[in-house]
């Protein structure tokens, strides 16, 4: 009994469900910045709470993507895949082998290929 009720009040199992997110720039500069998130909810979490503080809102779940941008796939600007691994913040270590995609999107190509390649940094080691 007391084990199932530290189960529950954990979230443990739930942090493996797979989740969808998609954030966009509170930046005047890049306001035209998506990035969608998936993977398991903890990782997912994660990034969302790293990426929200550094000048992201939430914009919605799951699929969703505004119109213009499901119109034109060729807005993607880039797409990570990447596996959890040793070198991650110890705050993924229990997802360690799954993956999350972060897709980015939006119209001006420079500014977000600048933050493709800055993406990996949020999963770097720290907080």
């Amino acid at each position: 009994m007391v084990a199932a009720l530290l189960f529950a009040m954990c979230g443990c199992g739930n942090g493996n469900k797979p989740k969808r997110e998609v954030l966009k720039s509170a930046n005047l500069l890049s306001g035209d910045l998506y990035v969608r998130v998936a993977g398991p909810t903890g990782v997912v979490d994660y990034l969302v709470n790293r990426l929200k503080a550094s000048a992201f809102d939430t914009y919605g779940h799951g699929a969703f993507l505004p119109p213009h941008v499901r119109r034109h796939r060729r807005e993607k600007v880039c797409s990570i895949t990447h596996s959890i691994g040793a070198a991650d913040s110890s705050s993924l270590q229990a997802w360690r082998g799954r993956t999350v995609r972060v897709d980015v999107y939006g119209h001006n190509r420079s500014s977000e290929a600048i933050f493709c390649q800055i993406l990996p940094l949020v999963l770097a080691q720290g907080s």
